[in-house]
């Protein structure tokens, strides 16, 4: 049976031939809407999707499910990002899909204490280049969809595509409150290597 361009396999090449082949200071932009799990930990938990958990499931068995039914484990793919040829590369993640939040490991966590967006240490992950992760939702919840016009989109994918329609200039503060007050009872996540604050460039 061949192959299709969404396999884990093909999925793997892409990553490894566009890590070797952008040059310094270059930016690199990951997208994944499709399915995502927990394994082999517990199965999805629809009631902690608004929860925090500072400990949550092990990258490693957190996964997307590629186009061929198999598993990439969110350890696989900070290894693939990671392996870019110059280190002033930076990695934009959007993963619309299920159990996604923080699932590459990254060192800080954006969440929202007391009406301010603060960062907070997730993991003791190293990572030798600028990454940020937008995901859908936390490590066990949901990721839901949104219809407009008659179309269903993911309803991270929409509400991220209004925040940079409606906003010439971006901040992590930004992106933080308008994707975590308008995704309703699904609660996504914003993970990145760096301790960010103020601007920053997204695309």
């Amino acid at each position: 049976m061949r192959s299709t361009p969404s396999s884990k396999d093909d999925i793997k090449s892409a990553i490894q031939k566009a890590m070797q082949s952008v040059g310094p200071r270059s930016k690199v932009f990951f997208y994944f809407g499709g399915h995502g799990d927990v394994w082999p930990e517990a199965p999805i938990n629809p009631s902690a999707e608004g929860q925090i958990n500072n400990a949550g499931p092990s990258p490693d068995t957190q996964n997307i499910i590629a186009g061929d039914g198999k598993r990439i484990s969110g350890v696989e793919l900070r290894s693939l990002f990671c392996a870019a040829r110059h280190p002033s590369v930076a990695i934009i993640t959007v993963f619309d899909t299920c159990c996604s939040g923080g699932s590459l490991g990254l060192p800080y966590t954006y969440d929202i204490d007391k009406g301010s967006v603060k960062p907070r240490s997730s993991s003791h992950h190293e990572v030798p280049l600028p990454m940020l992760q937008i995901s859908a939702c936390r490590a066990r919840g949901i990721a839901r969809s949104v219809v407009s016009e008659e179309k269903t989109y993911g309803r991270l994918s929409w509400v991220l595509a209004c925040y940079l329609k409606e906003n010439n200039h971006t901040s992590i503060e930004g992106l933080v409150e308008y994707l975590y007050g308008n995704c309703g009872e699904q609660q996504p996540q914003v993970c990145c290597s760096l301790e960010l604050t103020g601007r920053i460039r997204l695309f």
